[in-house]
């Protein structure tokens, strides 16, 4: 079964606070494992940097891959399909081989650059008749401030424990994450015949709730992505763990900011 929501988060590859083993943890209950430092090991400070590594190298690919769509240097959807067939594919070996994500995590994140890269240049000149001949950049700003905007929301709520990774909520979180990958996987064969399933896509009010509830069911994610980590940090991961670690938050991020698009794109076409 999986950890969380997250797929790359699949199979205990920290373990479970309860599986520790005597000696191996680097923190006491009582200690804020924030401040723990071990030589060879997972730190939280670790997987902050390489996070926010990757995130950069995300970033930069997108900004090139959003300037070479809207150029027409690279047709856009080279740019989209091909780094999202090409980030599935680095993305599921580091998934099943977690121990190379040193240098398979950098790989995903440039590769997904590119992926949202161009998807955000569909989405902003879907919409540029609006404001004439400037491509409208503003679907694409909101999303990305929703997305830090949730991070943080989330970080905080798992820091003080507003929201608590319990048994309940995580089986609602997996199986509601089960749900939207079968409605994707549906509305991707529809596709190939030429239709498209309409609540998913449809600017109504459906279709606007479904959009919210899969950015809930995302933004809950990011609560067992976070408790993850620090099973990590705990239980002394070696520090490929680190960059498992951010990798499994890009991935959650990403999606959430995809999801952020389709419902602002939804909301302009009401």
């Amino acid at each position: 079964m999986f950890r969380t929501g997250n797929p790359a988060m699949r199979n205990n590859v920290f373990g479970d606070a309860e599986t520790w083993e005597p000696g191996r943890a680097s923190a006491g209950p009582d200690e804020d494992i924030l401040a723990v430092k071990r030589k060879g090991f997972m730190t939280m400070q670790g997987t902050v940097n390489k996070s926010l590594l990757l995130l950069a190298i995300c970033v930069v690919g997108a900004v090139v891959s959003w300037e070479l769509a809207l150029k027409g240097t690279v047709p856009v959807g080279l740019l989209t399909f091909g780094g999202a067939i090409a980030g599935l594919v680095v993305a599921m070996i580091t998934i099943f081989k977690p121990q190379v994500s040193m240098i398979t995590a950098p790989i995903y994140a440039g590769f997904e650059g590119l992926f949202v890269g161009g998807i955000s240049a569909l989405y902003a000149t879907q919409f540029s008749a609006k404001v004439g001949e400037v491509v409208n950049t503003e679907i694409v700003m909101n999303a990305a401030l929703g997305t830090f905007g949730t991070l943080g929301a989330m970080l905080l709520a798992y820091r003080f424990r507003i929201i608590k990774p319990t048994a309940k909520l995580r089986a609602v979180v997996v199986s509601s994450i089960f749900g939207i990958m079968l409605l994707y996987v549906a509305s991707m064969i529809m596709s190939f015949f030429g239709a498209q399933m309409p609540f998913l896509h449809d600017a109504t009010p459906l279709g606007i709730g479904i959009s919210v509830f899969i950015i809930v069911i995302a933004a809950l994610s990011l609560i067992f992505d976070f408790e993850f980590i620090e099973n990590g940090v705990r239980n002394q991961i070696p520090t490929w763990g680190e960059w498992y670690g951010g990798f499994s938050l890009l991935v959650t991020l990403i999606w959430l900011y995809l999801e952020f698009l389709r419902l602002f794109s939804k909301l302009q076409r009401e």
